[in-house]
Order: structure tokens, then sequence, then C-alpha cells
């Protein structure tokens, strides 16, 4: 007697928890694992190609985290299990210098106080599973359900990661979390916000103006660049626009020649995934913003002790975070229209 399960048939030796084949008698994990090998949709190499479809979908909708990657503002974490929390110190500006004709003159004393901030060290992930008859199934339909599902996870991830960067470290019913009585803020709930009328409806050098109005602003904090404009993706028509009779290039272009700030002149990019009609200001430089990249999306499989299921995770550590400066003021301005 046996079972049919999809193509092929599945012996009824293997629900009494014995296999025999050629008078010898295995264990039924063996068998099963055999029956699953021989019969599965899935290819032996399948775990390589879902690894080919987290690289192709990798980095997707990562959007603002990616321009922090690209940008080299990182935190490598080689070992991030053995890693609960990473901290930073900060120190205050003591004493002053002094002008003598001697350099011995006695100066002040002068003593530091140091501070720190802790960010937790926590991982996002997305899982599934599926066991051999839906295995059997996808391949009598030819549909490759690995792929299909580790692209879902992965892109699900990715948005948890980008959430994190723009809205902050909450818990799953949105509350804003604070770890060693830290609050981890976003991008978009930065300690400095300020309100613009919607660039649709302005001028090339009326959005000029909301640009640098905003970097002077930041200059006076004691942040002075190089900055990038972070942008969202219903105003990339806007600046593909003519700036104005008297410059014959775009309103990005016109954006791009302000500066040098530390070095070179404003960065412009367009973020898909950040919220309409919200533009962020960002200092690029890593006592302002950084990533702690301890692990990127990586797909990891197992299986049940009798191999009837599948299992996929995939697991990424990746943690932005946003540097205070000693009076509390961040390189951060976040800008919503009204």
């Amino acid at each position: 007697m046996q079972l049919q399960a999809g193509r092929a048939a599945l012996p009824l030796a293997l629900r009494m928890g014995i296999s025999q084949s050629a008078g010898r008698v295995s264990s039924p994990d063996k068998a099963i694992a055999r029956f699953i090998a021989e019969n599965s949709p899935l290819p032996k190499n399948s775990h390589e190609i879902i690894e080919r479809a987290v690289t192709r979908i990798g980095r997707q909708r990562l959007g603002v985290v990616e321009t922090f990657l690209n940008a080299g503002l990182t935190t490598t974490l080689t070992n991030w299990w053995a890693v609960p929390s990473l901290r930073r110190e900060k120190v205050n500006q003591v004493g002053f210098a002094k002008r003598s004709f001697v350099p011995d003159t006695r100066g002040e004393r002068q003593v530091v106080d140091r501070g720190g901030d802790a960010w937790p060290i926590y991982c996002t992930s997305d899982d599934f599973s599926f066991n051999v008859r839906t295995a059997e199934i996808a391949g009598r339909m030819q549909y490759d359900i690995g792929t299909e599902h580790v692209e879902n996870a992965t892109y699900n991830v990715n948005l948890a990661i980008q959430d994190q960067a723009l809205n902050g470290l909450t818990d799953s019913e949105g509350n804003a979390v604070t770890f060693d009585g830290l609050s981890a803020p976003g991008l978009l709930n930065s300690t400095r916000t300020f309100t613009y009328s919607t660039w649709t409806g302005l001028t090339g050098p009326q959005i000029v103006a909301v640009v640098q109005t905003e970097i002077d602003v930041q200059r006076t904090k004691g942040f002075f660049g190089p900055w990038t404009v972070l942008v969202p993706a219903n105003y990339s028509k806007v600046l593909t626009s003519d700036y104005g009779t008297a410059y014959p290039k775009t309103i990005v272009a016109r954006l791009q020649d302000l500066g040098p700030y530390a070095g070179r002149n404003l960065a412009v990019e367009v973020v898909d995934g950040l919220l309409d009609n919200r533009v962020v200001l960002v200092q690029m430089t890593s006592d302002v913003v950084d990533v702690i990249v301890g692990q990127e999306p990586t797909p990891i499989s197992w299986q049940d002790g009798p191999k009837f299921n599948f299992y996929w995770c995939v697991l990424a550590c990746m943690v932005f975070r946003m540097f205070p400066n000693y009076n509390g003021d961040y390189g951060v301005s976040a800008g919503s229209a009204v």
C-alpha cells in the first residue's frame, strides 16, 4: 500500500518509522530525507538559488539606509551575537587657551565630564516555512516556492530597517523605545524640525532658500557639513524643472551648486520610501549618523526532526544611529510641508 504525494509515492513504511531498502533497515530520518531529496521539486542547490534571490533584492527599499551605507557611514561588528549593546562616549569642552610670555603660566584645573550613549544591538528578521506536501504541489505547478518566499521576507526585513532609520526605535505597537535612558530617534523626529510650503508650489529660488536657511540654522548649532538633503520621490519632477530664466539649469543642479561645505557641495538624494512632502537635511559625518552593520539580510534554513518541514529565516543586524552633541542637538533637520 502506498500514499500518493504529488508526483511520487510516499512509502507506507515511512508512516511506520521503518524504511526497507535492499534488506537493510535505516532510521526514519534518513529514509524521509532520502525520499525528499529524490522527489522534492526544490533542487539540490536550492540554498544557492535563494542566496541569489536575497542578493538581488537585498538592498531594495533600504532607501535612506542605503544612502549612509554608500557613504561609508557604518560601524561593523564582526560578531554581533556577542554584543548586546554598543556604547559611544562623549565629552564636554572645557578650559580656555591662554596667552602669556612664558608657557608655564598656571592655568585652570580642567575636569572633563564624560558621558555616553548606548544602543541595543538587535536583529531584524522574517521567517516562513512550508512542508513537503506544499513542496510537492509547487513542483506539480512548476513555481519556485522558495525564491518567492525569501524575496518577500527580505523585502519585509528591509522595510523594517528603513522604518527604524526614519521613525526611530519603536516596539510592536509603535511606541518609542528608550534604552539606557536614551531615546533612539529617527530622521523624521529629530530635535530640529522645520516647516515649509510644499515644493510643488514653489519656484526654484524659493526651494533653494528653504535649504539655505536650514543649513544656516544648523551652522549656528555647531554643524558645518558636508550636507546631503534627502527628498521624497514626489519631488523628483519638481527638482528636474528649470530653475529660472537667469539660471539655465535645473533646480537640483542649482541646489548642488551650494557650498562648498566642509570640502564639498550640497548633495541631493531622491529616496524611495521617504514620505511625501518630507525633506531631511543631514550632516554626512560619522559623529552625526551611522549604521551598525553586524549582518546584512542573509537566509538561514533548517528542517524539523522528521524532515517533513522546511524552515527559512531572513536575518539581518543593521541598526541606524543618530548622535547628539553635548548640547543635545542633532546634525539633522526634518522638514514637513504645510
